[in-house]
This record gives C-alpha cells, sequence and structure tokens, in this order.
C-alpha cells in the first residue's frame, strides 16, 4: 500500500510500508515549544529553529554583562541562525530585585518596541536601586517606582503610563501581575536558580555565561545545529 507520513518532534519523516517495516532517519534537535516563546521579548531571527532563551535578573551585574554582549554583539553576529528570548527573573536576596524586574516587564507593556532599551536604562542605573540606596534614602515604593519612572522615560517609556501600572491599586497592575508569575513559573518549572542561566531549545545549558563572547557563541550553535537525535533500532 501507501506510504503512511509520520512524524517526530520535526524529524525526518519515516514511513510504514506493507511489510510494516518502519525506518527513521535521525531528527535534528527539536524545536522548543512556541508558547513560552510568545510570551516574552526577543532579538535576533523571529523564525529559526534554534532558541535560546536567557533568565536575567535586572540587579545582577553578572546578568547586566549577559545581557549587554548578546544584545549588542551576539545577536547581530548570529543574525538569522537564532532567536534570543529574554525573561526577568528576580532572585530574592536582592531585595529591591523584584521592584526593578517588574518594572521591566511594565516597561514592555507600555512600549514592546523599547523594551529591550528600557532593560539596558535599568542596567545602566542598576547603582542607584541598589537594597543599601533605597535604605539610605529612606524611600517608599511609589517614591522608588518614580525614579525608575525617570529613568526608563529617556528610552522612549511613557512616563505616566508606567507609574500607572505599577501602583498596587490600578486595575493595570494585575495585567502587570500576571505576566511577571509567568516569568516567575517559568523559570522554577525550569528548575532556574543562578542568573544568568541560559536554555538552548527548551535544554538548560549551564556551560554559557557571561564571559563568552561571538567566538564561542558562534562554535556552540554551530554545535546545536549539527546535533542530531539518533532513534534508529528504537521502535
Amino acid at each position: 500500500g501507501d506510504d503512511i507520513p509520520f512524524s517526530y518532534l520535526g524529524a525526518n519523516k519515516p514511513t510504514i510500508t506493507h511489510t510494516a517495516c518502519i525506518s527513521f532517519h535521525p531528527p535534528k534537535m527539536p524545536n522548543p515549544c512556541p508558547r513560552a516563546c510568545e510570551f516574552s521579548y526577543s532579538m535576533g531571527s523571529k523564525e529559526c529553529p534554534i532558541v535560546v532563551e536567557f533568565f536575567v535578573d535586572l540587579m545582577c551585574p553578572f546578568s547586566k554583562k549577559f545581557f549587554n554582549a548578546v544584545h549588542d554583539e551576539i545577536a547581530p553576529a548570529l543574525g538569522d541562525k537564532v532567536k534570543f528570548v529574554l525573561y526577568t527573573y528576580a532572585q530574592p536576596w536582592h531585595t529591591s530585585s523584584s521592584l526593578v524586574n517588574m518594572a521591566a516587564v511594565a516597561a514592555g507593556q507600555v512600549n514592546p518596541s523599547k523594551f529591550f532599551a528600557a532593560v539596558r536604562a535599568l542596567y545602566e542605573h542598576m547603582d542607584d536601586f541598589k537594597d543599601g540606596k533605597i535604605v539610605e534614602q529612606n524611600k517608599t515604593w511609589m517614591q522608588v517606582v518614580e525614579d525608575i519612572a525617570t529613568v526608563i522615560s529617556s528610552a522612549g517609556i511613557d512616563r505616566d503610563e508606567f507609574i500607572k501600572r505599577m501602583h498596587p491599586n490600578d486595575a493595570l497592575h494585575s495585567e502587570l501581575s500576571q505576566e511577571v508569575k509567568f516569568h516567575a513559573k517559568y523559570g522554577r518549572q525550569n528548575g532556574i536558580h543562578v542568573t544568568p542561566c541560559v536554555m538552548v531549545n527548551g535544554l538548560i545549558e549551564s556551560s554559557i555565561d557571561s564571559s563568552w563572547g561571538v567566538k564561542e557563541w558562534t562554535e556552540h550553535i554551530t554545535f546545536v545545529q549539527n546535533q542530531v537525535i539518533p532513534l534508529k533500532n528504537r521502535l
């Protein structure tokens, strides 16, 4: 009879013939789940079989170094080979981290096209929002929010709309909280602990860190592109 097509994680299609034999060609690495990737902000190729998801804390100096490298050098160098997706991931030992990471998400809701510019601005002023600095100045939640608004307004984020979303009693704050929760839940279910942390096509890649440059990234992406999953004789 006719061959019956069958798919497995984006693999080359095996066939079931009249002799009931099943043959597989080794598939490439599977693509990641699209739902999670579209829930955040990305740079690089929009349609790409390699997706690098990275979790950063807006109050983490290593995350700052990692973000700047990816944004300024790595993503432009790799072009259409990789899609980079950013998730904010607040670390509880940075007390102000929850507020600053929420601010980044709020900035993205106000003006998605300026999200990465807002993240860069927040990293540039990271020292202004350290725990000790806030305690010394004895500032309230909303006073810190207003300071953050001044920083990200320079990146093209509407100040009034941002402050409105950040106010706990405003109706828009519920929308903001839902998106913040998604970032946290997605990180937790994947066992994310330290920042920055990187997943390549859904798998944590602990060898990647903030010291990597274009050379290391290019070598690793080439390795991933050439990787296959051996399925022969498994059925």
